[in-house]
């Protein structure tokens, strides 16, 4: 594609691919030209901020302010789409209350720290340390709340004070949590090891259940309310190890109600790449409808059914159909 003057704008075989992305590229210059006041880096607290929740720019356009990430530090932009500002802002006060109880979380990382037996379970796959502190940040990040309506200094310190209290508490549990999840996780890791080819099927099933539980940096990815039932999904792999001895058969029946739920998240993942707040909602009904086939008597988190599953499944396909 090229611009009126003959100079290459883009290239490439996908032309509506091309004009998109174009158009991305324009919309982010406009709003650039529009935005000299809300274009701010390396900013590293809330002093002197007063940000509005929506302004005019000076074609008429509605906007909004909000913070981003930079990683070590927040920056400042406007939007010209609101969901995108409120996402935007929400990894912004996240930056900035990192910063602020920085002195919390490094007190968290010397006092309350995985077990050795923990630890050593996870050298395999990623840095210790590393997954220690993800596991706090997303602690803060799920104490957040509603972060769009942090606008002012007063309001970023308010919510500071209201954090402060529960971070050594929440961390402690969370920590527990992932200690618990580690070494059940490893426990299930050798019992697969040494299934055997005898049942392949069964490896396969389980082994792709725990790529998606586990991976490096996990703990960024679910909130710590979530990681409070990794323990139950875990152990119900271990009593259907334990059911697998007594009974291969039985095994086989009960993956067979499971497969066809699974096998469309998959296929969602490699399809389309996004991970939508509705599949979501379905990946981790799966996993409690695995927990009532294969391990009953631990009780699941809410009420879950082939018809609830089938429910789930039209929301995460609706948007596709729309």
């Amino acid at each position: 594609m090229t611009a009126e003057d003959g100079r290459i704008l883009d290239e490439g075989r996908d032309l509506a691919a091309l004009q998109a992305d174009l158009g991305e590229r324009a919309r982010r210059d406009f709003m650039a030209r529009q935005a000299e006041q809300w274009q701010r880096d390396g900013i590293g607290s809330f002093a002197g901020l007063e940000l509005p929740e929506q302004v005019v720019t000076r074609t008429g356009h509605s906007a909004w302010p909000a913070l981003v990430d930079q990683g070590n530090a927040a920056g400042l932009r406007l939007f010209d789409d609101e969901d995108e500002a409120r996402v935007a802002h929400l990894g912004g006060v996240h930056r900035l209350m990192l910063i602020a109880v920085a002195d919390k979380l490094k007190y968290i990382a010397k006092k309350h720290r995985l077990s050795r037996a923990a630890a050593l379970a996870w050298t395999r796959v990623d840095d210790v340390a590393r997954l220690e502190a993800a596991l706090g940040r997303r602690v803060v990040w799920d104490l957040l709340g509603d972060a769009w309506m942090v606008r002012d200094a007063g309001a970023f310190k308010r919510l500071e004070d209201a954090i402060r209290p529960l971070l050594v508490d929440r961390c402690q549990k969370a920590l527990e949590a992932l200690d618990r999840t580690l070494l059940a996780w490893h426990r299930i890791t050798r019992r697969l090891d040494q299934l055997g080819p005898a049942q392949p099927s069964t490896q396969a099933d389980i082994a792709s259940q725990l790529d998606d539980l586990m991976y490096a940096d996990f703990v960024s990815d679910i909130s710590s309310e979530r990681l409070a039932h990794y323990p139950r999904y875990l152990d119900a792999i271990d009593l259907r190890l334990d059911a697998l001895e007594l009974d291969p058969r039985r095994d086989v029946q009960r993956q067979a109600e499971v497969e066809p739920w699974w096998q469309f998240y998959l296929d969602q993942l490699s399809r389309h790449g996004r991970y939508t707040v509705e599949l979501d909602a379905y990946r981790w009904l799966i996993e409690e409808y695995r927990v009532q086939v294969f391990a009953q008597q631990l009780g699941t988190a809410v009420k879950v059914s082939k018809k609830r599953l089938q429910q789930a499944r039209h929301t995460v396909e609706a948007p596709a159909t729309a």
